[in-house]
């Protein structure tokens, strides 16, 4: 489970109850289906402070303390960056086998090594994912990445209208913002001043053509 700090106390009842008994039934279903299970779970959040504050119940944090692993930030590791690159450029050609094979830049790796990724994994995830998707040669440059990484604006694109030259802006905002926000678009709206069905208009306007031809899901 991701994000256990985010559910709500009503939600963290329904849990504890798997946990302690092992046992559920599906939404609107009357049968009691028993479950033999082990619970891995991550959180931003510090547990001990929610607990403290009654927004996470003492005895689900009890379940899953059993052993707590604590992780450093990505901007603490950046050494890791680059076999991460690896990584999930490996994932995108598993998922989409016919995918034109790039290569990342040295002076792009090293930009990215010296951002500070308020996004953390996710973050670099989607920067590897959109240059993929949008990087207009094979070998992505720090042109192709978004300016809050470089420091400078983007390259405008040689013959792009207008509205190209708005949409690709608007791609670099979405995606950052999303980043930040673990992926929750809610939270992006919220965080840019927009309501949901707002933002998610914008997401489509932007993402919908590349989603179609390409593939690749950026963000939730």
């Amino acid at each position: 489970m991701d994000e256990i700090g985010n559910m709500s106390v009503a939600f963290q009842d329904r849990i504890l109850r798997v946990i302690e008994y092992q046992e559920f039934e599906w939404v609107r279903g009357t049968e009691t289906i028993r479950v033999d299970l082990r619970v891995i779970s991550a959180t931003n959040g510090d547990l001990n402070e929610l607990t403290a504050d009654k927004l996470f119940r003492q005895d689900l944090y009890d379940c899953l303390a059993f052993a707590v692993l604590k992780v450093s930030p990505l901007r603490r590791r950046r050494d890791e960056i680059p076999h991460m690159i690896v990584y999930f450029v490996q994932g995108l050609h598993e998922g989409i086998p016919n995918l034109q094979e790039k290569t990342f830049h040295r002076d792009t790796i090293a930009a990215m090594m010296d951002y500070h990724w308020p996004g953390n994994i996710r973050e670099l995830k989607n920067i590897v994912e959109r240059g993929y998707v949008f990087g207009t040669s094979g070998t992505i440059m720090p042109s192709d990445l978004p300016v809050e990484i470089t420091g400078r604006p983007p390259t405008l694109v040689t013959g792009a209208s207008f509205h190209e030259q708005v949409d690709e802006f608007k791609r670099n905002l979405i995606m950052s913002k999303l980043a930040e926000c673990g992926n929750n678009q809610r939270v992006t709206a919220s965080e840019l001043k927009m309501t949901y069905n707002q933002f998610r208009h914008c997401y489509l306007e932007v993402y919908g053509g590349v989603r179609r031809d390409i593939g690749i899901v950026i963000g939730s």
